[in-house]
């Protein structure tokens, strides 16, 4: 398996499962920043996310800088 699935992908189901689906990120944020619900869904959906987004977007520059240090063959 890619070590870039294994970095990226095994955070977010972490934290998804220790926010009890994204509950508990949606809470925080609206308690933390006193904002209404439909904020702040998009917010914690934008946390969760992150990652997955991070993977996509800079699988190029990830392989720039795993390359000269061999990580490609974990």
């Amino acid at each position: 398996m890619n070590i870039a699935v294994l970095f990226y992908l095994v955070p977010f189901f972490v934290l998804m499962v220790l926010s009890k689906g994204g509950d508990g990120i949606e809470s925080f944020v609206a308690s933390e920043f006193g904002v209404g619900t439909g904020p702040a869904h998009f917010i914690a959906s934008l946390l969760l996310m992150q990652p997955t987004i991070a993977l996509l977007l800079s699988r190029k520059a990830l392989a720039k800088i795993w390359i000269p240090f061999d990580l490609t063959r974990l």
